[in-house]
Parts: C-alpha cells; structure tokens; sequence
C-alpha cells in the first residue's frame, strides 16, 4: 500500500510536470485502481461529461423561455418587455435568428420599421413562416409590393389565417402589378387600390368579419382589374389579339379563389362578360407576350418556378359560416 501511495504521488509530479504524457494518465489510472479507487474513477467520468450535457440543455432551456417571454410581450404590445427578452436572449446566442427577429419586432412596436432585421431573420431562418410573415408585412407597410409579393408568397405552405391571408393579398398584388404593365393607363382611371386588399395590423379572426372585409376590399379591387381588361379587349383589339395568350392567362389568374365563400353575382357576371369578349377574339400571340415578361423585374430580385406556381394555383382554403 505505502508503496502505490509513492507511485501515486511520482505519477501526480509527472503530471503536473507534462500533462498531456498519456501513458503517465495510464499509469495513474491503474494505479488508483489498485488502492480500491475504481468505482470512483466512474463518478469522474460523469463529472467531465454530464455537466457538459446539463449545461447544453440548460441553455436551450433559457433560449426557448426566453423565446416565449418575447413573444408574450409582442403579443401584448409590450415594447418593453420585447426588449428585455431581447437583451437576455443576445447573452445566449448573440447573432442568433431570434435575436434579429425581436430586433424587429421591437422596432416595429415603437413606430419604426423592423424589415431589415426581419430579413436577417430570414436569411439564418429560412423555413421559418413568421419571420417571412413578419417581412412581408413590413414591407407591405414601406409600400414595396414586389418585395412585400416575392416574400408572402411561399407562405402557402402554412395553414395558419394571418399567412393564408398575406398570400392571397400577394397573388392580387402581382395580377395588379402585371396589368399596371400592360395598361397602366386603364390602372390609374379605374383607381386600382390593392394596397387596401390587406393590412397587417386589422386581421379579424372572427370569419364572419373576415367575409365582410373580403367583400368589401378583395372583390372590389378584383372588379377593377376585371374592368381594366374588358376596356382594353374593347379599345384595342389588335393589340390584344396579339397578346392573346397573355390576356387568357391574366383572366385565369383572375378567377375568384376563395371557393368557401359565395362570389358576388354582380363580379360573376363582369367576369363572364370578359371571357365572352375574349372569347370571339383571334389568337395572333407573339412569342414574346408569355405571362413571365409582365412580371417585374428587378436585379435584387428574381421570381421562381414556386412563387409563379403559387400565384396560378393558390385558393384561400377557409370555410365560412353559412
């Protein structure tokens, strides 16, 4: 015994003396081993590995609280509150998606505006459906439809009211955009207002107010664009027979799509009216006149194969009250 405690004590000189010396690290292990100490050479163990496992959950923990107490404070309208979570939140992940996202949120309650960090949100989160709501909202308040378009529309994917909303908005928003281009003459005499389709701060949850909004704004704006094509299929013929395909493919993008609530009868007949006025016209389509080269076009900014599959095929799946 005396003698193990020797070795014991020139192994732990050693140690100290080149720390990285493995055999030495074997040594000491067997040695402590042969005083009896085996059973707390695994107690060891545990106490390099488990802290580090309670610590890693720990954080994570105060991340998701943290995440939470934000969230409850934007909820209430909080800005304080928002900050708090903010400034705790930075000491766990400085640079972290939700630390831009708060950043905006906050800013978005103080009367500022929160798209620039809502946007480098995005970029370290780009699955997630409410920092891209939370951008295309923004930028639905700076007035830049095509970013606010390009944003909302993959949030098709989401079941949830508040983005099913922002993308029927966005789908109106590019028809409109995509007429301005073909006519913007027509446009600005029928007062073409698709900025009054949806406002991100009024959504009702309740699905009777949703329906009255939906009618009063969507289907009033839709009306305009409907009337802004049968105009320009009766002034300019020519010119429409030339971009035949193009025109069809606007009239189809503008068909009602909320199928769970009735169209009005007066926006069914005006619809009707343009297909059969379409309809008696001659397809002299240029190759150039594709649905594609109204779109707009801008070099930060490109519209893929999703967002033009969204925009054709999106209907607002909600049932209203009958």
């Amino acid at each position: 015994m005396m003698e193990l405690q020797a070795e014991l004590l020139r192994l732990r000189g050693l140690l100290l003396q080149q720390p990285g010396d493995g055999t030495c690290w074997q040594e000491l292990i067997a040695c402590i081993e042969a005083l009896g100490g085996g059973l707390l050479l695994a107690d060891l163990d545990d106490l390099f590995e488990q802290p580090l496992r309670v610590a890693a959950v720990t954080a994570e923990a105060q991340r998701t609280a943290l995440i939470e107490q934000g969230l409850e404070a934007h909820r209430a309208g909080d800005a304080d509150g928002v900050q708090r979570a903010l400034i705790s939140l930075q000491n766990v992940e400085a640079d972290g998606a939700w630390v831009h996202g708060f950043q905006g949120l906050h800013a978005e309650l103080v009367g500022a505006s929160g798209y620039a960090c809502f946007r480098r949100a995005l970029e370290r989160d780009p699955d997630s459906d409410w920092f891209r709501y939370w951008a295309s909202t923004a930028a639905l308040r700076r007035r830049d439809w095509i970013d606010f378009a390009w944003l909302a529309l993959p949030l098709a994917r989401s079941s949830t009211l508040q983005h099913q909303l922002m993308v029927l908005a966005a789908v109106h928003h590019l028809i409109a955009g995509a007429l301005v281009r073909l006519c913007p003459v027509l446009c600005l005499g029928n007062d073409l207002r698709v900025f009054d389709l949806v406002h991100p701060d009024r959504i009702p949850q309740d699905r009777d107010e949703l329906a009255t909004i939906l009618l009063r704004y969507l289907a009033k704006e839709r009306r305009k664009m409907v009337r802004c094509l049968l105009t320009y299929s009766q002034n300019e013929p020519a010119e429409v027979e030339q971009r035949w395909l193009q025109i069809h493919q606007l009239v189809e993008l503008l068909r009602w799509r909320i199928p769970g609530l009735a169209e009005p009868t007066f926006s069914v007949d005006l619809y009707a009216a343009l297909q059969r006025q379409l309809g008696v016209m001659s397809d002299r389509s240029r190759q150039d006149t594709g649905l594609a080269t109204l779109l707009p076009v801008r070099p930060d900014l490109v519209f893929s194969e999703q967002h033009i599959q969204v925009w054709c095929d999106f209907k607002l799946s909600i049932v209203f009250s009958s």
